[in-house]
């Protein structure tokens, strides 16, 4: 199996890395864990290099980017949340009530 690496997305042109031999022109390649990103072939740039322009990669980027961002931002949040439900099991009990 000839495996690639992508070298660099910028707008909507991804460039593909290949040690070994290229693949054909307008053939298919599969990215993701999951294999559900398809990428066709529409340039040979060198001996190592591919390349694909497309207004779905980044669509595709731009959505997981949004993704990515929201992940994260819950974790922050859970995070936060023990943080305070922590200080205040400890402190709490401490304080006097009116």
């Amino acid at each position: 199996m000839n495996l690639g690496a992508v070298a660099s997305v910028r707008g909507s042109v991804v460039d593909i890395r290949f040690d070994e031999h290229l693949p054909p022109l307008y053939s298919l390649l599969r990215a993701g864990a999951d294999k559900r990103i398809v990428i066709e072939v529409l340039a040979q740039r060198d001996a190592h290099h591919v390349q694909r322009a497309d207004r779905n990669i980044q669509e595709l980027l731009e959505k997981l980017q949004g993704t990515f961002h929201r992940l994260r931002r819950s974790d922050i949040d859970e995070e936060l949340f023990e943080v305070i439900s922590g200080f205040e099991a400890l402190i709490l009990p401490f304080i006097k009530m009116p």
